[in-house]
């Protein structure tokens, strides 16, 4: 990135800066110092973020809708979940829930990286010719909305527990 030297001259920088003012009598920090270190660490926090995600950390505070972002991922990941055999089972509130605000890029990348995790854990130890499902449920919950994704597992396994429940049930009867 063009920030890494720069950031590692400030580092350098605030490093002598510190250590200079140690060296001092006085067991206070000067005010001025004090600033110092501490926009240091938040351009330092900056400086991580931008380096994993890139320009879409900028700071956009677009109206999302949080809903339509779920359906637009899941669109697009639905020829891909298809052809591994992966059903999503969507599980929609039935209130409106509020709009966020934000980056809707990173909002996506989140919805996107946290489905495509449980279609990787759904499909370990699960036959390659085995369905499965991937459950997915947004609500709200206080102030804030909730996005729960999680493996099902076989579909197939799914439907033998129901079997089994069904003799079970039968055999109290």
């Amino acid at each position: 990135h063009d920030l890494m030297a720069p950031m590692s001259k400030l580092s350098s920088q605030v490093r002598t800066l510190n250590e200079a003012e140690r060296g001092r009598n006085d067991d206070t920090e000067p005010p001025a110092i004090t600033a110092i270190n501490q926009l240091y660490d938040r351009m330092k926090h900056l400086f991580e973020l931008v380096s994993v995600f890139g320009d879409n950390v900028a700071g956009a505070f677009d109206r999302i809708d949080v809903l339509q972002a779920l359906n637009l991922v899941i669109a697009e990941m639905m020829p891909n979940a298809i052809r591994s055999k992966i059903e999503f089972d969507l599980i929609y509130p039935d209130y409106t829930l509020p709009p966020m605000y934000g980056s809707p890029v990173m909002i996506r990348r989140a919805i996107h990286e946290s489905v495509e995790n449980a279609i990787k854990e759904a499909r370990k130890e699960v036959d390659a010719r085995a369905e499965v499902v991937v459950q997915i449920k947004l609500m709200l919950q206080g102030q804030y909305i909730m996005l729960f994704v999680k493996s099902k597992g076989a579909k197939i396994a799914e439907a033998q527990e129901k079997i089994e429940l069904k003799k079970l049930r039968s055999l109290n009867l």
